[in-house]
C-alpha cells in the first residue's frame, strides 16, 4: 500500500530558489502546485519538475492580492483532500536609501515579502491544521533580516518581519502539528 500523494504549493516557483525548491520536492514524490505572476517561468520549472518524474499545476498568482489568494484556496480545496506544506517564498528587492527610494517601491517590496507571505498563511492555515497527518509552512526570508545592508532596507525590514511571523506561528501552531521553518539565506546564484 503506498502513502498518498502529498500536495504542496511553491510561491516565487518561476526560478531561482523557488525552482530548486520544487525540483527537489517533485524528487521526493510530491505533488505540486507552483505560483508565480511569471507564467513563462514557472512553465519552465513545471518542465524541470517533469523532468525529474514529478507532477506540477502551474498557476498565476500575485502574492501581494489577498483575493487571489482565497481564489486558489478555494479552488484547490475543491479537487484535494489536504494541503501538506505551503512555501512562501516570492520576493522581489529594490534598493535605495531611506528617504530616497520612492515610497511606491518601498510599498511594492512590503506587498510582496511581506504581505505575501501574511496572505498566504492567513489564507491556508486553517486548512493544513485540518490534515490528520500534520502540515507544514516553509516561509522563506533572508540574511538580510539580521544583517541589515545599506541601501536595502525595504528589503531588510521584510525579510526580518517574515522571521517574526514565523517564529510567531510556530509558537501559536505548536499544537495543531503544523510546523513552521524559516529560511535565511544568504546571496546565491
Amino acid at each position: 500500500m503506498s502513502a498518498r500523494p502529498r500536495t504542496a504549493i511553491v510561491t516565487g516557483a518561476a526560478g531561482g530558489l523557488g525552482r530548486a525548491l520544487a525540483v527537489r520536492l517533485a524528487r521526493n514524490g510530491w505533488r505540486l502546485v507552483l505560483a508565480d505572476v511569471d507564467d513563462e517561468g514557472n512553465r519552465a520549472t513545471a518542465e524541470a519538475v517533469a523532468d525529474v518524474g514529478g507532477d506540477a499545476e502551474c498557476v498565476h498568482l500575485d502574492v501581494a492580492d489577498a483575493g487571489a489568494w482565497q481564489a486558489l484556496h478555494d479552488r484547490l480545496r475543491a479537487d484535494r483532500p489536504h494541503l501538506d506544506l505551503l512555501v512562501n517564498n516570492a520576493g522581489i528587492a529594490a534598493a535605495g536609501n531611506v528617504g530616497e527610494m520612492p515610497l511606491d517601491r518601498w510599498r511594492r517590496v512590503l506587498d510582496v515579502n511581506l504581505s505575501g507571505g501574511i496572505h498566504g498563511c492567513h489564507t491556508f492555515v486553517p486548512w493544513l491544521k485540518e490534515n490528520p497527518a500534520g502540515a507544514h509552512v516553509v516561509n522563506v526570508a533572508s540574511f538580510a533580516a539580521f544583517a541589515s545592508f545599506p541601501e536595502m532596507a525595504a528589503y531588510n525590514v521584510t525579510k526580518a518581519g517574515v522571521v517574526a511571523l514565523s517564529e510567531t506561528m510556530r509558537a501559536e501552531l505548536a499544537a495543531e502539528r503544523v510546523g513552521v521553518t524559516v529560511v535565511c539565506p544568504g546571496f546565491f546564484a
